[in-house]
């Protein structure tokens, strides 16, 4: 609630916030290997049909 209704942090996008304070992220959060890996599971986990 906080990171969309203080006005101090209006911009302000893809920031992770703790405990009202941008910090970095985890390791694993940047991953970008683990990230595709993630989303490929995914996929098969909950395919999307369009129909």
């Amino acid at each position: 609630m906080f990171a969309a209704a203080d006005p101090s942090l209006e911009g302000v996008t893809g920031a992770y916030l703790d405990r009202e304070r941008a910090v970095r992220p985890a390791d694993a959060a940047l991953d970008e290997d683990l990230a595709r890996r993630l989303w490929e599971a995914s996929e098969r986990l909950a395919p999307v049909t369009q129909g």
